[in-house]
């Protein structure tokens, strides 16, 4: 039975628990490949997910930021993990009740799709984790590429009428677990124009010019000099900001200065993501009915009191939102508070988008990223 205490931390979710500091704390590169790999054992009748190959990108289970500037070294060998050997590896870095929780919203998120797959005569005949790249195309033979289709798993379902297994639907799904209550969707994720990339590395220079020994760091040693020394905490903290204001600025002239043409290009791959995916575009062509969605479970206030419950948000950003960006009635325009990170999309007075730059890391000297979040009211605007 657990302590008083025990109930009380599992019961408690709030922002403390997003704190680094925190004893149940999640770093987000154990969060996103564990909710995948529970989500889909869960889903594949509680056995671990198919694979390929057996490989897994070491950077799944691998703490430390590829994308950290730091002195070339010799480069790792390639990790092979199965689903399961990454899970447990994953597992073993975070507390027994960030796990629980963890898994008792993968559950929620696992249980709400196959409520959408498993329907019309459909069930669930295998699930692959897609976290590499051409998984797609392995496991549905439809050239994808990981910018055209972010799925993290792979559903494949058959009608209780194909005895012989021969006429395969694919559902793939792009998964996230927040402890947000905020049903925002999350929209492209990438990295940083190439006119940038300078505000960042001008930053890591500056940082390291001021503290030279953290350049012969490794990262993990870096971390830790950087929480250890206010000092060192607070240039590192300073200097990244200045560098994400500076690029934040420079995407909102630069999207100032695009036709509506080249804008609503822009939003739909680069902030929205809301292009139409091979999978189901190949799927609308043979009415085979291939399914791309995005899958967030999110933690939200019981209305009976207690406890908060976990819920989740199923959304197709191609049907759900592309049509603002058909839309040609309505100008898009562009908003950017200087000082901030952030550059926002309206159309006819509304907001629709928000593109934010981030840094890969705010314990490093790490590079930086774009995120595109996709408001949640967009969905009824104007449709």
């Amino acid at each position: 039975m657990k302590s008083f205490l025990e109930f009380l931390r599992f019961s408690l979710i709030s922002e403390e628990a997003l704190n680094k500091d925190h004893p149940d704390y999640v770093p987000g590169n154990v969060a996103g490949p564990l909710n995948e790999l529970l989500v889909g054992k869960r889903l594949n009748n509680n056995n671990h997910m198919y694979q390929h190959d057996g490989s897994v990108d070491p950077k799944l289970i691998d703490s430390e930021d590829e994308n950290v500037s730091k002195p070339k070294k010799k480069k790792k060998e390639k990790i092979l993990l199965s689903p399961k050997e990454a899970h447990d590896k994953l597992k073993s870095k975070i507390s027994k009740l960030a796990y629980r929780r963890l898994n008792d919203k993968a559950k929620v998120a696992a249980d709400s799709i196959r409520k959408d797959v498993e329907k019309d005569g459909h069930k669930i005949h295998a699930v692959h984790w897609t976290s590499k790249a051409g998984d797609i195309e392995r496991s549905t033979g439809v050239k994808s590429s990981q910018k055209e289709d972010t799925s993290d798993i792979m559903i494949t379902t058959h009608h209780s009428d194909d005895k012989k297994k021969e006429n395969p639907t694919y559902h793939g799904r792009s998964l996230k677990a927040t402890e947000s209550a905020s049903h925002n969707v999350p929209g492209a994720n990438y990295g940083l124009h190439p006119d940038d990339k300078k505000h960042i590395t001008d930053y890591q220079e500056a940082v390291y010019k001021k503290h030279p020994k953290l350049a012969n760091l490794s990262p993990e040693d870096r971390k830790k000099a950087i929480a250890n020394s206010p000092i060192i905490k607070k240039t590192v903290k300073t200097e990244q900001t200045k560098a994400l204001r500076k690029v934040a600025t420079s995407m909102a002239e630069r999207a100032g200065k695009m036709s509506q043409k080249e804008l609503r290009e822009h939003i739909r791959n680069n902030v929205m993501q809301a292009g139409e995916t091979p999978l189901k575009k190949r799927g609308r062509e043979t009415g085979a009915g291939h399914t791309s969605k995005k899958v967030t479970s999110y933690v939200a206030p019981n209305e009976r009191g207690g406890k908060p419950v976990n819920q989740v948000h199923t959304t197709d950003p191609h049907t759900d939102y592309d049509h603002h960006l058909n839309d040609h009635n309505h100008d898009i325009t562009v908003h950017h508070t200087p000082g901030t990170q952030s550059v926002h999309f309206k159309q006819n007075g509304k907001k629709i988008a928000t593109h934010t730059v981030k840094v890969t890391s705010g314990s490093d000297v790490s590079s930086g990223k774009s995120t595109g979040i996709i408001n949640a009211e967009a969905k009824s605007h104007s449709k």
